[in-house]
């Protein structure tokens, strides 16, 4: 099976989900703490495309579980003691993110990453990896999938759709 490349070769839902999800995550990774595609590429994997439903229901579009008691939350269908945090705009959501990423104590290894990719040391690969070794996800094929997503199609498309506007990936670093 051959991997869609381009946005125009994706469904229309998906497409249109890509087009707004890439305005969100621009517009809340001002500062690009964590390269947008990477994000945009976890927002793809862990939505379904937007069609999941904690990011339906729960504006959660990364599948952060809680980590405080007085966090809202969606539980699980199949295991309700999973319970996924419920947000009021999926944007809150990629903050959360970004502030686990900028200040949780597990996600050091990730800014130590991050820190190597700004001086061309690493690369997105790197980011992805250093993301998944904080046990982010319970998958442990989350990371090839994820650089799946981001290889065959989000890369691919910042490169190729001029019409999301401005430099898509910063500074070129090195590709594995």
């Amino acid at each position: 099976m051959r991997v869609k490349k381009s946005l125009n070769e994706l469904e229309p839902h998906k497409k249109e989900f890509i087009t707004n999800a890439h305005q969100v995550v621009n517009e809340v990774n001002i500062d690009n703490i964590i390269p947008s595609p990477i994000i945009l590429s976890m927002v793809a994997l862990e939505t379904g495309y937007g069609t999941s439903r904690f990011a339906n229901e729960g504006n959660n579009w990364l599948s952060l579980a809680v980590n405080k008691p007085d966090q809202e939350f969606l539980a699980a269908k199949k295991r309700p003691s999973q319970k996924l945090r419920s947000f009021n705009n999926p944007a809150e959501s990629i903050q959360a993110f970004l502030d686990m990423v900028k200040n949780a104590e597990h996600y050091a290894p990730v800014r130590d990453t991050l820190t190597k990719y700004a001086t061309g040391e690493a690369s997105e690969h790197d980011i992805i990896d250093s993301i998944a070794s904080t046990k982010y996800a319970e998958d442990p094929e989350w990371s090839n999938k994820i650089k799946s997503v981001h290889d065959g199609r989000i890369k691919n498309m910042f490169i190729e759709q001029k019409a999301f506007g401005g430099e898509i990936e910063g500074k070129k670093k090195k590709s594995r």
